[in-house]
Parts: structure tokens; sequence; C-alpha cells
């Protein structure tokens, strides 16, 4: 499994554990395409920017953004209460699984886990909800980059941290 498939199970477990009413939509991607008729709380996790950088040790380090898309419904009446307490349990939730993966995330590869902030919230009255996006940056080392070592006499393959005699030195 990689890391960012690690993450992302990581994400959906803190959620699923923190927040168990709510549910992971069918359509992770392009968030219209769900139906929220029978759904009236759920979340999606998303990939955003990313970037790779080697460092001087030989390895392949990666920043990447999260995003967790957390949606809930609210009963249309008059005024505007049931949407502010959607948005406040959408936000709660958001910032719930955060916390929760934080406890949690003792993953390998992951250096750094930072900058929880939430992005944007919206409401879509056509169907009756809230939706609170909010972004993850985490920090991790991708995989060993291989690499050709000369040590007593053996050419050694260092591929993620583990040594692999290839040839005796003549």
């Amino acid at each position: 499994m990689s890391v960012i498939s690690s993450i992302i199970s990581g994400l959906q477990s803190s959620i699923e554990s923190t927040s168990p009413t709510y549910t992971k939509l069918s359509n992770q991607l392009d968030l219209e395409k769900n139906k929220f008729k029978n759904a009236r709380k759920g979340y999606a996790i998303q990939l955003d920017t990313g970037n790779y950088d080697n460092s001087p040790i030989e390895m392949l380090f990666s920043s990447t953004t999260f995003k967790l898309v957390v949606y809930k419904g609210y009963k249309d009446i008059v005024g505007d209460s049931n949407q502010t307490n959607a948005l406040i349990e959408a936000q709660q939730t958001a910032i719930d699984s955060y916390k929760g993966f934080l406890t949690d995330a003792i993953y390998a590869g992951i250096i750094d886990i930072s900058n929880f902030t939430i992005d944007s919230t919206e409401i879509l009255e056509t169907e009756n909800i809230v939706v609170v996006t909010s972004t993850i940056d985490i920090r991790y080392r991708e995989v060993a980059i291989n690499y050709l070592l000369k040590e007593d006499g053996f050419n050694l393959l260092q591929e993620n941290g583990d040594r692999i005699i290839t040839s005796e030195v003549s």
C-alpha cells in the first residue's frame, strides 16, 4: 500500500470513528454527481496540490495537501437557524476528524502533519445541504531511491532501507 493510500485510509478511519453517522460519498471527485436525498451526512477525501523533492540522503520527500469535504443536510424552515446548526456540525466534524487523525496518525513515512484549514463553506439551497471543505498538509517520505553502495567488498543495493547484496567485488 502506498503512503498516499495509507493516509487516505487513515483519514477515512478517523471520520468513521469520530462521526459514525457520516457516510463516504460514492463520487469523491465530482460532488455534484452525488444523490443527497438518501444520505444527509457524508464526506469525501480528495488529493489537492503536491510537490516532491530529493534530499541529500537519497530519499524522495513529498508534500501533499489533502481535502476533507464534509456535508450535512438541514430541514428548510423560515430563517437560517437550521443552516447555521448544520454548518456548525459539519465544521466540528471536520475538526474532530483532523484531531482523530492526529491521534492515530502513526503511518510509516509520515514526517509532518500541519496547516489544517477550513477553506470554504457553502450552502446548496436546492439540496438543503451545507458543505465544508478543509485542507491538511502532510509531508512524508515516499520511497528510497535505489542506489548502489560498495561496502566491505560487496556491491549493495539500498532499497527502502534494506540492503541487498547484488555481487561480490573483486
